[in-house]
């Protein structure tokens, strides 16, 4: 008995360390999101990069367009932000990252 009790507690202990490493993983991935799209100095990148990102910023252009983005962050402006990345993210068939990357491009959030 006394084994079992001892087992759960390592468990549950184990759980809270791996829900704090997942909340460390998210909130490093959302402080540095924004750093991926932002584009360097031209003298930084070399020609592969700058076809990369440029690359990326048409796709964001054509997946998600500027009005559509507009028109839909009207219909979700009373959600958290989070709830809003995700149902515009499904909505246009693209991630949770690429989906606050084009919000922060066009700067519609902070």
């Amino acid at each position: 008995m006394a084994m079992q009790q001892r087992n759960r507690l390592v468990l549950r202990k184990n759980q809270k360390q791996q829900d704090g490493k997942q909340k460390a993983q998210d909130k490093s991935k959302q402080a540095g999101l924004f750093e991926f799209f932002k584009p360097k100095t031209k003298k930084a990148m070399t020609p592969e990069q700058k076809r990369e990102f440029e690359a990326n910023q048409f796709a964001m252009a054509i997946l998600m367009p500027k009005e559509m983005i507009r028109k839909e962050l009207q219909k979700h402006k009373e959600e958290a932000f989070e709830d809003l990345v995700k149902s515009m993210a499904k909505k246009f068939c693209v991630s949770r990252e690429r989906m606050s990357a084009r919000l922060a491009q066009l700067e519609l959030i902070g």
